[in-house]
């Protein structure tokens, strides 16, 4: 509170009817509005995800923007993943766009993956030791599918996917999608 100079309370738990102030720099000066949206659309009931909480990113998706923009850090902590898939080297590509709907399996643990995930300004922004970088966002703008969401139409790196068999899962797991 302090800090803010404002009253703040942490909680474990999301409000009723709680909603996410969304900004987007890259919209600015233009006609724009500022809205109030649900948040945790695919997450569980009093979550605090943006939309879902889980969010898986292949190797391959980050070798390909690394290649896109060979002068930028495109590291996977800037996308904040859950799980990181090692895909093989024969894989190119943005290749989890092709999973939504199917069914992933990683050791003992089924995944529906439900959405490609949208991305908005904060992989470009400084994250401990990586710099500001808006040119990532360019980079997954002009090569990657664009996805409706939050009435904008805006472009993914990686999936978005929800647990439906529980597991354990080890370094190393076969994968498999089905």
């Amino acid at each position: 509170s302090l800090a803010l100079k404002r009253t703040v309370s942490l909680n474990n738990k999301a409000p009723q009817h709680a909603s996410l102030e969304q900004y987007w720099p890259e919209y600015e000066g233009k006609n724009t509005e500022i809205s109030n949206e649900a948040i945790s659309g695919a997450a569980d009931e009093g979550s605090f995800f943006d939309y879902a909480s889980l969010h898986i990113v292949t190797t391959a998706s980050l070798t390909k923007l690394q290649q896109l923009y060979p002068e930028g850090h495109l590291e996977a902590r800037r996308f904040r993943p859950n799980l990181i898939i090692a895909t093989n080297p024969e894989q190119t590509g943005f290749i989890e766009n092709d999973w939504v709907g199917k069914t992933l399996t990683i050791g003992d643990v089924k995944f529906l993956i439900t959405d490609p995930c949208p991305r908005c300004v904060m992989p470009t922004l400084a994250q401990g030791d990586l710099a500001k970088d808006a040119k990532i966002l360019r980079t997954i703008a002009e090569n990657t599918v664009h996805v409706p969401f939050a009435d904008k139409a805006l472009p993914s790196v990686g999936v978005y996917a929800k647990v439906i068999q529980p597991g354990v899962i080890k370094r190393g797991s076969v994968v498999i999608i089905e």
